[in-house]
This record gives structure tokens, C-alpha cells and sequence, in this order.
């Protein structure tokens, strides 16, 4: 194995979030200036242009963020710099993660290998050529800094990439693979989204109190908002976040009598979307084609998460002022969408776990999850397929119990649970009735929470490794409690190495254990596809697109889906697809 890393140029202007990584490495201003070389036969500091690429030509190589100093290797070969392409990569920043360190290479460092990185040379490089570094007399000391990393990614690789499964190896791998292949849009719906948008936000900068007369500036300003709301004589929000519940609600409350409300919410939600789509606009390539970011291991789960300034995991859906984002993401020439997902796969597995067999068999003769449910809980025992026409409410309430009530929810937060995903109004004696009554009835997921939490107390000032069934471990550090606010122990933990601590309890550890087991059927369906042939264009949580010759069938795709692990025997998996000419359920 051979350890690279490479050093950058980067300025408050010319960088990665501004450009994305495939422009910002092709700006003519940014300038690869230093690599460093780690390996049996090798230890290379200096110019890419002069690095002996020849010895480690088709080996393994190993990078902390492969995604970025893979696609430096990319622009390098462009250029005629070096022909070297590996055979196979890792990415140590993943296999820290996998290994529940964080994913920092000092950090990783620090805790995998109980070394200290100084990261002061990072900082100084920050806005300076080479020239400048040169010039500043810091030469030998960033060498020995690049050296260094890869030496430490290097120590990373050897001590522990043996304990990452193949498998995951795969994931990690495949991960980047897809962020630096991409998805194709439809330029011409971007650039009248953004019109539309870009309108939309100047008509309602010009009802707010606080416009500026070229209608720009911050609208979101807090204190300009506050002194409105004052002379309005109504309640501050207590956010503007387009995702804060609260802050809906007082647009709604308030956005009728007082038309700046409104505006103030329109800008919000235009804005909002316009930077998204601006983000497609200028990280696109000359094919028409836009990579993106995308974390292995993003969560503590074992999932994947987005970039912070274009989330693929959690792009809007629908309209939004007459723009559909979605809608600009389309297949390239030739080729055809195929959108499949895991049916119901959480609350399979959770039957699965807790040995539910009066519901799983529900599932086999092919009751829908709401259905067998009802069945399963007494609610209802009718012919199948027609729970949700005949008993649209029992459908609905069984529906925000599936959905909400599996990992230990309270009567209290119950109440916006079922408004949220049933729309369901509920008060807080009704919902207390219903949370008791689910406890009473389902006894085996009120066992494994209590089974969890024994577990995790008892590892108490330890580590506690869960083991899944897939083989993969759910991994808490340092647990410990304190009293907490009701009079009662507070038990908290790390979710990795060094990190700071939250709050677990038993149906905070059923959730990870379900969705981390559901991640692991996912990952699986993955590499089946891409065995198959099938290329994944992305996948958001248990949903996969594919990018297809027009003859794949989505029969073809759930069969390729469908598939119980063996590890997970007797638990039924089902995939639902559909085509499409754009990312639209």
C-alpha cells in the first residue's frame, strides 16, 4: 500500500464550497503544488510533476479524503502529469468512521493510533501559493507536514483495514465512485427555475418594512424582524428556518393579517431553493452533468448523509413557487430512471428483532404493513387490501403507530407524530391512550427496549458494542450517567471516539439497531445492483435511482432488491419501482 496526499492552494474565493471540488481543481488559479508519497519503497515529498508516479503505478493507494485527492489524481493524469491509476484505493477517513473514530485525520489519528497532528501548518497554508510559502521561509515545515499525514494515513490503513469487511470496503468505495460520476440536468429548467425564483425573491423583498431600495440585503435580519414584529405587536419567531415547525406555524398564524409575514416566508422559501439550484448552475460540467458529495457512514447508523450545501438526502420535494428542483435531475441521453425502494424495511426488521411472527406472517400472505399491523394488534381483521377504503381512519391511526410508536415515543410527542405523519389530531389524553395500549399489546418491542437498555447500562464507564445482525457493530463510548431533570439517571453516551455525548435510552437504541440492520439490507442491494450491471446514479436512505438502458424492466430491479440476507432469515424484504424521465415519485 502507498499513502498520497496532496496539498492545494485555497482561498475565501477560489475553494471547494464555492466551486465544488470537479471546478475548483480546474481553476486556473489553483495550483497542486506538493504530494507526498508514503510506502514500502517510497517516501516522496515535492512537486506532482517530479513524484515517482512510475513505481506506484497500479497499486493499492490509500488517501484520508479519496474523494478529493482521487479527483486530484484525475486532473493530474489530464494534464500528462502521470499515468499512474490504482488498482484499488481506500479511503482511511471511512475506514476511521466504520471503526467509530472520527473522521478527521487528526482526530482519527489521535484516538486509533494515540498520536498527536499538529494542524497549525493547515491553517497557515490557508490563502497562500507555494511561492508564499516559500517566500515565508515554511517550506521544510509544510514537507514535513504533508509527510507526516501520509505516514499516519498510511499507520491507519495497516492497523486496520483488516477489520473492515469487504463488503464495506465496496460501499466505501462505491460511495465516491458515485459522487464523482454524478447526474445530468436539464439546463434549460435550471436556468428558468432560477429566473422565476430570482423574481420571486425581489417581489417580496419589496413588501418587507425593512427593503432596501435596490431590494437586496439581509432579509432574514434578525434584528430588523424583531423591531417589525414589535410594531406589529406580534410574537417574535423563534427561528427562520424553513424546516422549524414553530416558524410555520407563526407564518401561518400571522401571515394573513400582515402581508410582509407572507413575503417574508415567500423570499424564504425562494431563497432557499434558488441557492440550491444555483448549485447545480455552477458546479455543472460542459456535459451537463453535476457530481456531487455524499459520506459513507454519515450517520451513526452506518448511513449515508449529503454534503451541507447540496444534500442529495434531503432535496425538496414537489413545487415550490411553480420550481420543481427534482424535476431538473434527469437521466443522460439514452437512458431512462428507474426510482426503487425498500418497502417498509423498518418496521419489518423491528418485527423481525422483537420475533413477531403473528405480524411477520401478516406480511407474507400479503398484507401491507398498516394492514398486517392492525391485524397483528387486534385493530382490525378484515379482507385484505381493504383496510385503508373501508376504515380510513383505524388506517390512519394504525399507520402513526407503525410509523411513530416502535421506539419508545411519549404520549406528549405522539400528539405531533400522528398530525405529522397521518394527519392525525390528537389531544394528550386520547394519545396517552393509545401509547398504553401499544405497550400493552406489544409486549416483544417493549422487551427488546428493555433488553437494549440493560445492555447499554451495564457497560457502564465502558464501551458497549452492539452486535447487528448482519455481523457489524452498533458502537456507544464511554457511558455514563448523571441525574437528570425529572429525578431519574440520565444515561449518555458517545457515538464515536472522543465525541461528545447524548442521551440513549431503550427506544433510542431499538431505533439505531433497526435502522442500522435496515442499512445493512441496503448496502447489500447496492452491490447487487452494481454486480448486475445496474449503475446507481444515488440513493437516499432505503431509496435507490438507477441510470438504465431503456430494456431493464422494474421487475428486473426488485428482483435484484427483494432479497432476504441470509443473516436475516424468515424476514420478508419487498421492493417497490417505478420509472421515470426525471427524480419524481
Amino acid at each position: 500500500m502507498y499513502a498520497v496526499d496532496f496539498e492545494t492552494t485555497y482561498s475565501s474565493d477560489v475553494n471547494i464550497d464555492a466551486l465544488g471540488q470537479w471546478h475548483y481543481l480546474r481553476h486556473p488559479s489553483t495550483d497542486i503544488y506538493l504530494v507526498s508519497i508514503v510506502g514500502p519503497d517510497v517516501e516522496y515529498v515535492g512537486r506532482p510533476e517530479k513524484a515517482p508516479w512510475d513505481k506506484i503505478n497500479g497499486k493499492h493507494w490509500v488517501a484520508h479524503n479519496y474523494s478529493f485527492d482521487g479527483a486530484v489524481m484525475k486532473v493530474l493524469h489530464e494534464r500528462g502529469i502521470t499515468k499512474a491509476v490504482p488498482s484499488t484505493f481506500t479511503c482511511t477517513a471511512n475506514l476511521s468512521v466504520f471503526m467509530g473514530a472520527p473522521r478527521s485525520l487528526g482526530n482519527a489519528s489521535r484516538e486509533l493510533l494515540g498520536v498527536t497532528v499538529d494542524k497549525d501548518p493547515r491553517a497557515f497554508m490557508k490563502g497562500k501559493t507555494w511561492n508564499d510559502v516559500v517566500a515565508l521561509g515554511k517550506s521544510k515545515e509544510i514537507e514535513d507536514y504533508a509527510l507526516n499525514d501520509s505516514r499516519h494515513c498510511l499507520d491507519l490503513a495497516k492497523s486496520f483495514l483488516h477489520r473492515m469487511p469487504e463488503n464495506e470496503q465496496r460501499l466505501s468505495r462505491h460511495t465516491i465512485e458515485m459522487g464523482w460520476k454524478g447526474f445530468a440536468v436539464d439546463s434549460a429548467l435550471v436556468d428558468k427555475g432560477l429566473n422565476v425564483l430570482d423574481w420571486v425573491r425581489i417581489k417580496a423583498n419589496e413588501k418587507l418594512p425593512w427593503a432596501n431600495d435596490d431590494h437586496t440585503g439581509d432579509v432574514l435580519k434578525v434584528t430588523e424582524l424583531a423591531r417589525a414584529c414589535r410594531e406589529a405587536g406580534i410574537p417574535v419567531p423563534p427561528s427562520t428556518s424553513e424546516d422549524d415547525p414553530a416558524c410555520i406555524r407563526w407564518e401561518e398564524e400571522f401571515g394573513q393579517k400582515f402581508p410582509w409575514v407572507a413575503a417574508m416566508r415567500d423570499w424564504r422559501k425562494a431563497n432557499m431553493l434558488f441557492t440550491k439550484m444555483e448549485i447545480l448552475w455552477k458546479r455543472k460540467r460542459e456535459d451537463g452533468t453535476v457530481p456531487y458529495g455524499l459520506k459513507y457512514f454519515g450517520a451513526q447508523t452506518g448511513r449515508w448523509s449529503g454534503e451541507s450545501k447540496f444534500n442529495f438526502q434531503n432535496l425538496p420535494k414537489g413545487e415550490i413557487h411553480g420550481v420543481d428542483l427534482r424535476a431538473c435531475i434527469i437521466p443522460r441521453a439514452g437512458k431512462k430512471f428507474i426510482i426503487s425502494d425498500l418497502a417498509q424495511i423498518e418496521p419489518r426488521v423491528l418485527a423481525w428483532l422483537c420475533g413477531d411472527e403473528i405480524l411477520l406472517n401478516a406480511i407474507r400472505h400479503g398484507y401491507g404493513i398498516y394492514e398486517a399491523f392492525a391485524v397483528s394488534s387486534g385493530i382490525w381483521n378484515g379482507t385484505r387490501g381493504t383496510f385503508k377504503k373501508n376504515n380510513p381512519d383505524k388506517y390512519a391511526l394504525a399507520k402513526a403507530q407503525v410509523l411513530g410508536l416502535g421506539y419508545g415515543c411519549g404520549f406528549k410527542k405522539f400528539v405531533l407524530v400522528a398530525k405529522m405523519m397521518a394527519g392525525l389530531d390528537l389531544d394528550e389524553t386520547r394519545s396517552k391512550e393509545i401509547v398504553d395500549a401499544y405497550r400493552r399489546k406489544n409486549t416483544k418491542v417493549v422487551a427488546l427496549w428493555n433488553r437494549l437498555e440493560r445492555t447499554f447500562k451495564e457497560s457502564q464507564s465502558e464501551d458497549c458494542h452492539i452486535e447487528l445482525p448482519s455481523g457489524r457493530s452498533q458502537k456507544y463510548f464511554g457511558i455514563s450517567s448523571q441525574m437528570g431533570p425529572h429525578g431519574r439517571p440520565d444515561w449518555r453516551a458517545s457515538v464515536n471516539m472522543g465525541g461528545p455525548k447524548f442521551p440513549f435510552w431503550g427506544g433510542k437504541l431499538c431505533e439505531n439497531l433497526v435502522q442500522a440492520t435496515a442499512r445493512d439490507v441496503f448496502g447489500e442491494c447496492l452491490l447487487r445492483l452494481e454486480d448486475a450491471g445496474l449503475p446507481v446514479l444515488a440513493h437516499v436512505h432505503d431509496e435507490v435511482i438507477l441510470e438504465v438502458d431503456k430494456d431493464v424492466t422494474c421487475e428486473d430491479v426488485n428482483r435484484l432488491m427483494a432479497v432476504t440476507p441470509d443473516w436475516l432469515e424468515g424476514c420478508p424484504i419487498e421492493a417497490e419501482s417505478h420509472e421515470a424521465e426525471c427524480y419524481k415519485k
